[in-house]
């Protein structure tokens, strides 16, 4: 639940208890391996991905325009925590990976205002298989191949969900959101023109996102709605996305290859929290002391 600022007062003065300041975090049985990289406080993961264009009858789309009703399918490889290689703390085959299936429900001029004109920046909303809120699920697993992204998707996405789940991510809240940014050609081929990047043309920025951890297994301590979206609303994790020509090795049944960055805070240790509590205690006291 998001606190607005009347109610976050009132939230902090019924949680300080003896110098304590209890922090929203997530609740999980077990720690998946990439947590033992996420550190107090901000952090960041960095992903290559391969994606495709999935018609609502189901067949592939490589030219033309989008839809609603078409799908964004993707498979993702985490590289980096915090800058860090995931490669250099956990040995290879080691793999930090998600799946991801996003529905086109709305496609918009770049203000959300009105329709998508050719020869205009537009905007694709995005929702989940079925009108669900899951938009993508984090795995991890340790197991051959090197390179997910030269299998075949159906290969990949097997690899991908036969991982053991860390986590889900979605909608959880009113305000959480995922879309993406294209240009729609005068010709109207927007899919076509994204297939035919060169490998001299700059990376598209492509999306972005503010959504809510929706299942957590792998015992991610993050800090629920601690990140501020692009509205200024208060989400679990946000990020953004680039595409860019496929890239050397990747299945050519893939569209395009994809950069992704998201962001979420992990719960402080234990003593900062007590001295975070401890300030905050002392603040309310002065402030009643000038009452």
């Amino acid at each position: 639940m998001k606190f607005k600022t009347n109610m976050w007062k009132k939230a902090l003065g019924a949680t300080l208890v003896a110098g304590c300041l209890s922090v929203p975090v997530a609740s999980a049985n077990a720690s998946a391996l990439i947590t033992q990289l996420f550190t107090p406080g901000l952090n960041t993961i960095q992903d290559t991905s391969a994606e495709r264009v999935i018609a609502e009858d189901g067949s592939i789309k490589t030219s033309g325009n989008f839809a609603v009703g078409d799908t964004i399918e993707s498979i993702l490889r985490f590289d980096t925590v915090n800058s860090g290689s995931i490669g250099d703390s956990i040995v290879s085959p080691y793999k930090f990976t998600a799946y991801s299936q996003l529905v086109i429900t709305g496609i918009t001029n770049d203000t959300n205002t009105g329709a998508c004109a050719a020869g205009a920046n537009c905007n694709l909303i995005f929702g989940g298989v079925g009108g669900g809120p899951v938009l993508a699920s984090l795995y991890e697993r340790s197991a051959a191949p090197s390179n997910i992204f030269a299998l075949t998707p159906a290969g990949g996405i097997s690899y991908v969900t036969g991982g053991t789940l860390v986590a889900t991510i979605g909608y959880g809240q009113a305000d959480d959101y995922w879309f993406s940014s294209f240009f729609n050609p005068l010709a109207g081929d927007a899919i076509g023109f994204i297939a035919g990047l060169g490998s001299q043309d700059p990376q598209i920025p492509q999306g972005a996102f503010g959504l809510s951890f929706l299942s957590n297994p792998g015992g991610i301590n993050y800090v629920a709605n601690a990140m501020t979206g692009l509205f200024g609303d208060m989400h679990d994790i946000t990020g953004n996305a680039s595409i860019y020509q496929r890239e050397s090795g990747t299945n050519s049944d893939w569209l395009v290859s994809d950069n992704l960055s998201a962001s979420f805070q992990v719960v402080p240790e234990p003593a900062s929290l007590a001295l975070l509590g401890i300030g905050l205690l002392g603040l309310g006291v002065s402030r009643r002391r000038k009452v």
